[in-house]
């Protein structure tokens, strides 16, 4: 028995997660697949955008511009909200909106905030999450330019504050100079900051930021698996499904990727 510990042991494998971005910044990434795409088959600023089944694929119709633009396809893949799937998608039944009808979202306030040089305490680290028990109005912070290179300056700091959330959605709705106070508030504690001076400071606001996924979810999965069969060649991706981060999204576009060769 102490034998076959011990090789259990010996042949054990340890994962480790590693923090990455596209060198340069993820814009980079996507000028590289600008590029390969072809920047011709790309339409930015599209509005009123709908998908229709026809025979052979789907059609779909949007604006550019002002100018109306139709287009034919086999597939689609689309990787829209809940909150806009309804409108994009217009020939689902009620029957067939209520999973996604259902699904609620946390809203997120992100604030940057950087310094060409900090005073705080030292912030070699990723960051981390408030547990609620410190009744603080920050989720958490990430310490961006301690894992990335390149996000300020030599002796400044780079830091990524999230609020709101299921906990204090009221925080979506504040005014900006109230937002700050309370984030001035927290860090100045927290990060032993002598003053909030920072020479950086930037607020961006998302409603449909973090979708929950709940016992409601199993019959939403069902549901999208279902729209696809009736419909072949329409892809339902994004977070409605297969999870919420980062990696979730890679490995989802990996394997759809995979199924459309």
């Amino acid at each position: 028995m102490k034998k076959a510990k011990e090789n259990k042991k010996t042949h054990a494998c340890k994962s480790h997660k590693r923090s990455f971005s596209a060198k340069g910044g993820l814009s980079k990434l996507i000028a590289a697949l600008t590029e390969k795409t072809g920047s011709e088959n790309i339409f930015l600023k599209a509005k009123n955008t709908t998908v229709l089944p026809v025979e052979n694929g789907f059609e779909i119709q949007t604006e550019i511009n002002g100018e109306p633009v139709q287009i034919k396809a086999k597939k689609v893949v689309t990787t829209s909200g809940a909150n806009e799937l309804m409108n994009l998608l217009p020939f689902l039944s009620e029957k067939e909106k209520a999973p996604f009808e259902a699904l609620k979202y946390a809203s997120v306030v992100q604030a940057i905030v950087g310094y060409r040089k900090w005073k705080g305490i030292n912030l070699k680290a990723f960051g981390g999450l408030v547990p609620t028990i410190e009744e603080r109005n920050i989720l958490g912070a990430l310490f961006t330019s301690s894992f990335f290179t390149g996000r300020a300056p030599r002796n400044g700091a780079l830091i990524s504050v999230f609020m709101g959330g299921t906990k204090r959605p009221e925080i979506y709705e504040m005014d900006d100079e109230d937002i700050e106070t309370l984030i001035s508030r927290d860090l100045c504690q927290m990060l032993g900051l002598p003053i909030f001076r920072p020479d950086l400071f930037e607020i961006y606001r998302y409603k449909y930021a973090i979708p929950q996924y709940g016992l409601s979810s199993a019959q939403r999965f069902e549901t999208i698996s279902q729209l696809q069969d009736k419909y072949p060649g329409l892809i339902l991706a994004g977070n409605i499904r297969n999870g919420i981060g980062m990696a979730d999204r890679i490995k989802q576009a990996r394997d759809i990727a995979e199924e459309l060769k």
